[in-house]
């Protein structure tokens, strides 16, 4: 009897505290679905990312918060810059006029590299020394500040940097995002790698590893 009381007594309690959700509930969720949408888009999970990203924008649109929604926004853009695909950030530009946190600005212009419209102090965190190398043309400088950067932070930077790296370099980002299981920026990284190789066989050789990674 004892026992049957505190079953229902915990039962009682989980449910008054699941009726207790912070009011911002919308702002974690969208944060949790971008963060499931980065790591799917990045394994070329891409059916399960497109999911993800809905959820992400519904929920940041839920509560009318257009510096919420700009962040990811821009994360989208930052992805797909991050595995070779130019992008001038079409729907951060859409709605940029209303929004007012500088960082929002600062960010678009070191995807865009813009570096003279920077402001390194009022970047995300990861990126605050990496901008700062980047404005004096520090290159190998700039990709040594992300070597404790979010994985995600690493790949976009790398992709910035892209022009100026070594194939020591390449091959360094290429090894994380292997370890992580990121086939779309494995087969990006590949395909750098290819660029820079000078040996036909062992462009050869790479083509042919992108052409198996590419089959269903």
């Amino acid at each position: 009897m004892k026992l049957f009381s505190l079953l229902a007594f915990i039962l009682l309690l989980g449910s008054g505290c699941s009726m207790q959700l912070p009011p911002n509930q919308w702002q974690i969720q969208s944060a949790n679905a971008f963060e499931s949408y980065t790591k799917n888009f990045l394994a070329g999970h891409d059916a399960v990312a497109a999911g993800d990203l809905k959820r992400a924008i519904a929920h940041a649109k839920a509560g009318g918060d257009f510096e919420s929604l700009a962040r990811i926004y821009l994360g989208m853009c930052a992805l797909r810059i991050s595995v070779g695909r130019p992008d001038v950030c079409s729907e951060y530009q859409e709605i940029a006029e209303f929004t007012s946190d500088p960082s929002l600005k600062n960010y678009y212009a070191l995807l865009q590299n813009t570096t003279d419209a920077m402001e390194p102090s009022l970047l995300p965190t990861p990126y605050k020394s990496f901008a700062l190398h980047l404005q004096k043309n520090e290159y190998d400088s700039a990709f040594t500040s992300l070597e404790d950067a979010p994985l995600s932070s690493k790949l976009i930077g790398a992709a910035l940097l892209k022009e100026h790296l070594d194939r020591t370099q390449v091959e360094n980002i290429l090894e994380s995002a292997s370890f992580y299981g990121y086939k779309k920026s494995v087969l990006y990284w590949l395909s750098v790698l290819e660029e820079l190789s000078e040996s036909t066989s062992e462009k050869e050789a790479i083509r042919k590893k992108i052409e198996i990674l590419k089959r269903k």
